[in-house]
This record gives structure tokens, sequence and C-alpha cells, in this order.
């Protein structure tokens, strides 16, 4: 059995990807796609470029954005999805080429992690002895939550009509990050806890928004993993063979927040010298104007119009996503007495507090939490 167990394995990967490729193919273009954002990404390779060919490699000021004026952009938008992308460039892929390239790339990175972090899942979940599990197939439940999370309409559409790199990317890592602080919490191994700190580190530089709302996701599902482990403790003893795991994932989230501090730490102290509340243009910009209704959040996805520039956004979570959310949550209350279901529980909490604040119910929370403004559009949430 050991002979076949590569190729049978290489066989799901195969499959996950040609299963990506309907996403793929409109990225697969030498031209960008007619999108709200493309084109500001594209400004920032361009530029980026003609730094790195001056011989700045790394910089806060962009000297040619906002008509010459230049803007210290790098100094308030995380940088790192620009430094990936900006090779392409010099291997003799044409710019806008180059950033579908990338954007595509996301996608397929995103749904590869989110299959390897829901297989972890079902493997700690799994009612069977350790024999058994080895012999137990869990890669179509893993492929089934990988292509849930590509064929997201939000994720879709975020990379083809709206082409923001950035959040592409941030949302790729993110699946990553929770599987390396799962298999942290699982065995605290060096390895494990490099990986941790390198894959949370990459949500936070490559997104601000992203990454303000996947923190405190990480942080409850890491409690839960904790908790989790310790569910079984019957004494003090037993209790404190937890702290070592506790601390190691602790400690990976601070060290990851710290590799990033050169960035997301002048970011918020020097605030007050440009005129960063202009993001918050109302009403385009202005979360008190872009509440969803729960109808939407349930609707079919309207015909996609490729043709427009500024396509209305679709705020359905999906109708394939809730059905299989829905299944396992039920699945999730019949197994809940078991400590093996706190992590499950704590990502379906967290994923109810996040549509919660896209209802407009929970409007006086943004009011009194000043950071949430910043989010701007409250479907981002999904």
């Amino acid at each position: 059995m050991k002979i076949f167990s590569l190729p049978r394995r290489l066989s799901w990967f195969v499959l996950l990807t040609l299963l990506t490729l309907p996403a793929l193919s409109p990225l697969f273009s030498p031209t960008p796609t007619r999108s709200a954002d493309g084109l500001l990404h594209l400004y920032r390779l361009v530029q980026l470029d003609a730094l790195w060919r001056d011989g700045i490699f790394f910089t806060r000021w962009l000297p040619d954005l906002a008509f010459g004026y230049g803007m210290p952009l790098f100094n308030y938008y995380a940088p790192l999805v620009y430094y990936l992308t900006t090779p392409l460039h010099w291997v003799g892929v044409p710019f806008p080429l180059a950033l579908n390239l990338s954007l595509a790339a996301a996608l397929y990175v995103g749904a590869v992690g989110m299959f390897y972090f829901a297989r972890a899942l079902l493997e700690q979940l799994a009612d069977f002895s350790q024999a058994d599990a080895a012999q137990t197939n869990l890669n179509p439940g893993a492929l089934m939550a990988a292509l849930a999370y590509l064929y997201a309409p939000y994720l879709l559409f975020n990379a083809l009509s709206r082409a923001n790199l950035a959040e592409q990317w941030a949302l790729a890592f993110a699946p990553f990050a929770l599987w390396r602080f799962f298999a942290l919490a699982q065995k605290p191994t060096a390895l494990n806890w490099a990986l941790a700190v390198f894959f949370f580190a990459a949500v936070t530089l490559s997104h601000n928004v992203t990454s303000f709302l996947f923190a405190p996701v990480l942080l409850l599902f890491s409690a839960a993993c904790v908790a989790s482990r310790a569910h079984n403790a019957r004494n003090e003893a037993n209790a404190w063979r937890i702290m070592p795991t506790a601390l190691a994932l602790l400690a990976a989230f601070g060290v990851a927040l710290g590799l990033a501090a050169f960035f997301w730490l002048p970011a918020l102290t020097e605030r007050a010298f440009v005129q960063i509340a202009r993001v918050m243009v109302t009403p385009d910009f202005d979360y008190r104007f872009h509440f969803v209704a729960p109808a939407e959040l349930i609707a079919l996805l309207p015909r996609a119009d490729t043709g427009r520039l500024n396509p209305t956004f679709p705020n359905t979570l999906g109708v394939v996503q809730i059905l299989l959310a829905s299944l396992g949550m039920l699945l999730l209350a019949r197994k809940f007495r078991s400590r093996r279901a706190l992590p499950w529980g704590a990502l379906a909490l967290s994923a109810c507090g996040l549509v919660v604040l896209m209802l407009s119910f929970s409007q006086p929370i943004w009011d009194h939490l000043a950071l949430l403004s910043f989010i701007q559009l409250p479907m981002r949430l999904r």
C-alpha cells in the first residue's frame, strides 16, 4: 500500500488543480481584466520596478504616483505582494500579464492552503483510531472545502472584477496561517512554529484590512486549539503540560506581528501626518451606506456582466457555501461534546460574528470601534 501512497496523494492534487482551472482561466490573458482596482496595482508594480532599476530595493515613498507628486504609499499600505509580483517582469513577463498571473496564483495558493487546513482538521476530528485513520481517505472532504473556498463569490469577484492584488494574496496566506497554527497546537516543534510565524506575518504584510480582521479570528482559533488539548486534563499537573503549547502559539502570534512591525507600527502611529480619513469617502466608502440586507446574503448570484468597469458587488455568501456550512454546523452540533470539535466551534463562531457585523443592526459596534471604519465596506467581512 505504501508504494501507491504518493501517486494517490498526487492524484488528488492534480484533481484540485484541474478543478481550479475554470476560475483561473480568465486570468491567463496578456491584457488586464476589466476591473475596478487593477490599474492601481499595475501602476504600483511599474513604480516598484523603476525603483529597483535605480538601486532602491525598499522604499516607503513612490515618487511617480499621484500625478508625479509622489506619495508615501508603503508607509500605510502593505507592500509584500508587489515584491512577490514584480520579479515576474524581470524574467520577461509584461506587467499586465504579471498582474493576472499573480492573481491566478493567489487563487490557486489559497485553494491549496484550504485543502491542507481542512484535511488537518478532519484528521483531528475523526472518531477512529490512528491505525484506521491511516486507511481513511479524508481527501474528498478537503477537496470540497478547497473548492468551496476558491469558488466563494467574494473571492472570485475580488480577483476578476476588482483585481485587488493585495487582498487576494492575504486571503491566500490566511488558510496556511490557520493550518500551521493548528499544526503547532498539535505538535509544538521548531518547524511548525517557524511556519506559523511566516504565514501570519505574510498575511499582515499583504493587506491591512484583511490582517486586521484575521488577527482576532486566529487568536480565537488558537485558544480553541489549546482548550481542545486541555479539555481532558483531570488535574493541575496535566493542565500545566498544555502551557508550552499555549506559550508557543502566543509567541508565534507575537513574533509574526513583530516581524511586520516595520510596516504596521508607522502606519498606525503616523496617521496624523496624512489625510488618511479621506479613504472613508461618503457615500462610496462609508460603512453606514453599505450594510448588507439578510436577503442578499442568501441570494443567488446575478449574471456576470464582464463589460462593466464597476459591476455591482455580489453580496451573497454563496448558496453552495451556505448549504455546506449549514451541514457542517449540524454535524458539529452532534460532536460538540468532544474536545476535538472546539477548533471547529471557534471557526463557526468567527463566521457567525463576521456575518452579524455585515448587517445594519451592528452599526453601533462600528460607530464605537473607530478602526472598523477603515474596513469601509461591511461586505468585505465575507
